[in-house]
């Protein structure tokens, strides 16, 4: 079914909220929907069932991922990376509930969090930050990189270009937070205990790795086989 709506920049995200549907108090089962953002700033909404045009809303000034709640699938979280904002929406009214300002660059992931009381993002700012929905303010602030190569401890070991991806809903409780930097360490938090639980760091070269590596190709470059005849 071709969509109604001319984007004029690349699709960056798209978000069902079919996983979430519930009756609502009235006893209406909400429609299946899809949320489509976009680098141009728009939010699509279309029905899932004849790919009609639900609404088109505006505000960040781009779109980099979007998320529904997972109680009902009728409130849409996006944020952007242009402008550090993440911005939230009550899909049947139309209405922008809440915008979420505070991370000091672009806000790269987002979510959340599996009970809905909290949301929990990352950003190029190196930080995760832990946001009261119906407030609008943020509750705590993980300083998980630093990115300006000026911090001590974790921050300063984890310099780099800041975190790229998350997922909640980790532990027994469903508190444990886990996001991805371009450090090449991944970050585990608890959410509502505040704390920095573990810092995964993956596969890194050593010179003793490096030797063995240039053995190798040098072996094979000279027509040396290994043992198993290959």
């Amino acid at each position: 079914v071709p969509l109604a709506h001319p984007h004029t920049d690349s699709i960056s995200c798209v978000a069902l909220n079919t996983p979430y549907i519930t009756n609502d108090v009235s006893g209406t089962i909400q429609p299946n929907q899809i949320a489509i953002g976009s680098y141009d700033g728009s939010i699509v909404l279309y029905s899932t069932t004849d790919g009609t045009l639900v609404h088109v809303f505006e505000g960040p000034t781009d779109v980099e991922w979007a998320k529904f709640h997972p109680k009902g699938g009728t409130v849409l979280l996006v944020g952007s990376i242009a402008d550090g904002t993440i911005w939230m929406y009550h899909t049947p009214s139309k209405q922008c509930l809440q915008v979420f300002v505070g991370h000091e660059g672009g806000v790269t992931d987002g979510v959340f969090t599996p009970d809905g009381k909290a949301i929990v993002s990352c950003g190029q700012d190196g930080t995760v930050r832990v946001w009261a929905p119906k407030k609008g303010v943020c509750k705590h602030v993980f300083r998980l990189m630093d990115v300006n190569g000026s911090g001590g401890g974790e921050e300063e070991e984890g310099g780099g270009g800041g975190l790229t991806c998350l997922a909640v809903g980790g532990g027994q409780d469903g508190q444990l937070a886990i996001c991805g930097g371009e450090d090449g360490n991944a970050y585990v938090v608890h959410v509502s205990g505040k704390k920095v639980v573990a810092t995964l760091t993956h596969f890194e070269e050593t010179a003793a790795t490096t030797a063995t590596t240039t053995a190798n190709n040098n072996n094979t470059a000279n027509g040396q086989g290994g043992e198993d005849g290959m």
